[in-house]
């Protein structure tokens, strides 16, 4: 693979990544409640390196396709 190849291919993945506040916005969020859920083991999966958290658009996209329910009778059963 070429180095301009390469490149490419790694902004691609850099543009993937959202941190907490382009996550929570994407999903419509506060950034607190994003910080919360980590700590308690909710929400979405995440990625964490030291201290960078990012989150994938794709792990962001399942995570709202799995809250999908027809009516609000299925939310108790949660």
């Amino acid at each position: 693979m070429s180095l301009a190849a390469r490149n490419r291919q790694i902004d691609l993945t850099k543009k993937d990544r959202l941190n907490n506040k382009e996550a929570a916005q994407y999903l419509g969020l506060k950034a607190a409640t994003l910080n919360k859920w980590r700590v308690y083991g909710e929400g979405p999966p995440f990625i964490k390196v030291g201290r960078l958290v990012r989150y994938r658009r794709a792990d962001l996209d399942a995570y709202l396709s799995g809250r999908l329910v027809q009516s609000t009778s299925e939310l108790s059963a949660r």
